[in-house]
């Protein structure tokens, strides 16, 4: 194998990790969108699991207004008609 080759693939653990959170924080947006587009109800297993699965960012939410207030920005910014 070259050199390049090896360079490369030495990076994309790194991407992976530098990735997965960023989508895990930007993927709220559809979600909260499809929640509300197809008015899911509160009781119901998708808007459950959709909780479970982002209870870490709204924990983060809570104990960090400025990040709180950023991430409200953006969900409003996607759910806007």
């Amino acid at each position: 194998m070259s050199k390049s080759n090896e360079e490369h693939r030495s990076r994309l653990p790194f991407l992976g990790i530098v990735a997965m959170p960023l989508i895990y924080i930007l993927s709220i947006g559809p979600v909260a969108w499809g929640l509300t587009y197809f008015k899911v109800p509160f009781d119901s297993w998708p808007y459950m699991a959709a909780m479970l699965f982002y209870m870490p960012l709204v924990w983060l939410m809570q104990a960090f207004p400025f990040l709180g207030d950023a991430l409200a920005w953006y969900i409003n910014l996607v759910n806007f008609p």
